[in-house]
């Protein structure tokens, strides 16, 4: 029980954008099944193999749920820094069901800095036509402010008659929720898309 509120509050629209089920869902995901999960690292131990080689496991908590995750030497190695108590993480896995409780085993991990760029190949942005100046202003506006190296794509939508792709040329952002709150606010809710 949390005194002054979920600690993953302030990260739930992040966590719902960029994962494919929680952890109180693994199990329907079923067993071998490659997912990404979003959390905070309740508890975390090193050990080592009978090689003596260094691995870890954590439990990561999300709104639905507690999962074990096993980080096996050679991912151990490239992310034990981020494995702490507190740690709010993104962890791409393998579902294992072999036991009672659902876990994961590591391939991969983010943290809220760097899960955007990470699992976003391209923003699309659609505009529905006639567009005002103000419009394309806001836009740039808000590429300029998240510069990254994610291409950007304009949907040019002509009711009744179709869409036009253009690629944004000078543009290249970070897709972090910032930015796709920003482009909500200029060209509405349901047209901005990460690809």
């Amino acid at each position: 029980v949390y005194m002054t509120g979920h600690p993953l509050k302030d990260s739930l629209e992040l966590i719902k954008t960029y994962t494919t089920v929680n952890l109180g869902q693994l199990d329907s995901a079923g067993n071998g099944a490659t997912v990404w999960v979003g959390g905070i690292v309740a508890a975390a131990k090193k050990m080592n193999t009978r090689k003596g080689d260094r691995m870890g496991v954590i439990e990561l908590e999300d709104f639905d749920g507690r999962a074990e995750v096993v980080f096996y030497p050679k991912i151990f190695e490239t992310h034990s820094s981020l494995l702490r108590p507190g740690t709010i993480l993104f962890i791409k896995g393998r579902v294992e069901l072999r036991s009672d409780k659902p876990k994961l085993v590591a391939d991969d991990t983010a943290t809220i800095n760097t899960i955007s760029e990470k699992l976003s190949a391209k923003v699309e942005v659609d505009v529905t036509m006639p567009v005002t100046k103000g419009t394309l202003d806001a836009l740039k506006t808000a590429f300029q402010k998240n510069r990254g190296s994610c291409p950007v794509f304009i949907n040019l939508i002509e009711p009744g008659t179709g869409r036009v792709k253009i690629k944004a040329n000078g543009f290249t952002v970070n897709p972090r929720v910032e930015l796709v709150d920003e482009l909500k606010i200029v060209v509405g809710a349901g047209c901005v898309h990460l690809g």
